[in-house]
């Protein structure tokens, strides 16, 4: 990107010099503007969305800006500004006309059904601000403000949250089993070991926590974060961790926490089959649509709290000093040291 700037510098030097400006000379070294800076002022807003338009408009501004002695040397300067506007006005209307969705260049929507696996209840949910015929199908006329769902957040390129809601179906959907290996108490820290294994044909976990809750030595398969320094897993927000499911192979996390924080960490299991899924009858879209890219779209999704599963005998202290637990050989054994009078 600085090429096209010494480029313009060497117009600025040869000008100084010689008090003449030199057309041939200027437009040889406008065409590192043109093949560099130009195509990113098109590409920009397709690549990173409209939202970063203000990108385009800095890049057209600094290539005018260095294309400057090019249309300096211009004699009819109003004449080509007239007819140059005149073929933008074309332009714009040639967009205008062909601005409408068909095969080749389709209107992108989005459709999830979630679970809310601790409330027993299951939603339609989209990420669209303005339905069509095909998302009203499930959402209907008026649908509700999908704000709730947007508690744990999920991250995207365009850091778009879920925005219209409405109830669905209940399906009887395999929930994953979560398995609590290692609960034990030492000091002041707790430490934990749990392992998620699917029950269904999944793609994706996401694991979320409260932001106040205060990770050490965090491990997903035995793997720490690249870079991590100390032993305190540092993040933003509620977000923990996005594991892709590979042959079904359970995720196991381990961590410690202070031993007076309440664990509170969600669960969110997707698959990337709405459309295929024999649990729903779902309608195909139209041929000048298409899921709505970079987000989590066309997904079965599945939210709960994680706690221990109910084939995990819950271990109460006694009137214990001392308590920690081993997993062995699927045993658990609990060892207490009782204060003695």
């Amino acid at each position: 990107m600085i090429i096209p700037v010494f480029a313009g510098l060497i117009m600025l030097a040869s000008f100084i010099l010689t008090q003449k400006s030199n057309w041939k000379l200027n437009l040889f070294l406008s065409i590192p503007t043109l093949l560099i800076i130009a195509p990113f002022i098109q590409m920009f807003p397709i690549g990173l969305g409209l939202k970063v338009l203000f990108g385009s408009a800095l890049l057209t501004a600094l290539a005018f800006g260095l294309l400057l002695p090019v249309f300096g040397s211009f004699r009819r300067k109003g004449l080509s500004s007239l007819i140059l506007l005149l073929v933008a006005i074309g332009f714009f209307a040639k967009a205008h006309y062909y601005s409408g969705y068909e095969l080749g260049k389709a209107k992108s929507n989005s459709l999830l059904y979630v679970l809310d696996a601790n409330k027993n209840k299951s939603f339609w949910a989209t990420y669209d601000a303005n339905l069509d015929e095909w998302t009203k199908e499930y959402l209907g006329q008026n649908p509700k403000n999908a704000q709730k769902l947007n508690s744990l957040p999920l991250t995207s390129k365009y850091n778009s949250g879920f925005t219209f809601m409405a109830d669905a179906p209940m399906k009887d959907i395999a929930k994953p089993t979560v398995e609590f290996l290692k609960d034990s108490v030492v000091g002041n820290n707790r430490y934990l070991k749990i392992r998620i294994t699917p029950n269904r044909k999944v793609n994706r976990y996401d694991i979320f926590a409260n932001e106040d809750l205060v990770f050490q030595n965090f491990k997903a398969n035995g793997l720490s974060v690249l870079g991590q320094k100390g032993s305190k897993y540092e993040r933003n927000g509620k977000k923990l961790l996005s594991y892709y499911v590979v042959d079904q192979l359970p995720l196991e996390i381990e961590f410690s926490i202070p031993a007076s924080s309440i664990l509170d960490m969600d669960l969110m299991e997707s698959s990337f089959d709405l459309m295929e899924n024999p649990l729903f009858s779902m309608t195909k879209r139209a041929n000048w649509m298409m899921p709505t890219p970079y987000v989590l779209n066309d997904a079965v999704v599945i939210k709960e709290k994680i706690k221990p599963s109910a084939k995990i005998v819950e271990q109460k202290p006694l009137n214990s000093r001392i308590r920690y637990a081993v997993k062995k050989d699927s045993l658990t054994i609990v060892k207490d040291s009782l204060k003695k009078p």
